[in-house]
């Protein structure tokens, strides 16, 4: 009986399994314990969110911020903080020494960030002036944002022995 070749995961998981495996889970794994890389990707999220806001208060400042721009970037917003929510009720599902369960499902997640980076970087090719700094922030928010997604995929490390030790002691 002749057996099919093993198949390769399509391209978008390869590259996506190796940003997250050689780009972002030895970060994650060097990162202190009192800091652990979903909560690290928590404050991203939320620090994406504020220079989201930064970025139309740059262009409410400069005149250029419409009320249809304005009412739109408010969903936008209101979109981000839902998202964050919902980060925060799966924060249960990690716990360190397992697999991230997260990890598969934020994969779409992960890819629409990079996607958004890459239009964004686009929109800030021959920028200058004043539309430059708002696109900047815009830019930031979202590399922030995927950086972040990112780091809540990591696989949390095991507690350090040390630690285990005085929890069963304690």
């Amino acid at each position: 009986m002749i057996r099919p070749p093993m198949s390769q995961p399509p391209l978008l998981e390869r590259i996506d399994a190796a940003i997250l495996d050689r780009g972002f889970q030895p970060i994650a794994d060097r990162l202190p314990e009192r800091l652990p890389a979903f909560e690290l990707g928590m404050s991203m999220q939320l620090g994406a969110i504020v220079l989201d806001v930064a970025a139309d208060v740059a262009l409410g400042l400069l005149g250029m911020l419409s009320f249809e721009r304005a009412a739109f970037d408010a969903l936008s917003w209101t979109i981000g903080l839902l998202f964050y929510r919902y980060f925060r009720q799966q924060r249960g599902l990690v716990r360190p020494g397992h697999a991230n369960p997260l990890r598969h499902g934020f994969f779409a997640m992960r890819l629409l960030a990079i996607a958004f980076c890459v239009v964004s970087a686009m929109q800030s090719i021959g920028l200058h002036g004043q539309l430059l700094l708002p696109q900047l922030f815009n830019s930031t928010a979202n590399l922030v944002f995927t950086a972040g997604i990112y780091l809540m995929s990591c696989t949390p490390r095991p507690p350090s022995v040390a630690r285990a030790r005085a929890r069963a002691e304690g």
